[in-house]
């Protein structure tokens, strides 16, 4: 599905993401079959004010599989600020 949405992945460079000014929550699905763990973790250590939260149980589409669980990490995520 991934390849019908897009012509090719994007390619930004983690440079560019150190200058992120917002604060920004990263999700990564726990069973994501596209992108790999580790690329969502450098994005959330090169922005500043970044957190990743790991989806359990969910693939690519979290917010349909885990609707409860992203929710709930973007709800604590914006109190906390």
């Amino acid at each position: 599905m991934v390849n019908v949405l897009w012509t090719h992945q994007p390619d930004i460079p983690l440079e560019r993401l150190a200058g992120v000014p917002v604060p920004t929550l990263v999700l990564h699905a726990e069973n994501e079959q596209f992108y790999a763990k580790e690329h969502s973790a450098d994005m959330a250590r090169t922005i500043p004010d970044a957190r990743l939260k790991v989806v359990p149980g969910a693939a690519h589409a979290s917010p349909q599989e885990q609707p409860s669980e992203v929710n709930a990490a973007i709800v604590r995520f914006l109190l906390e600020r």
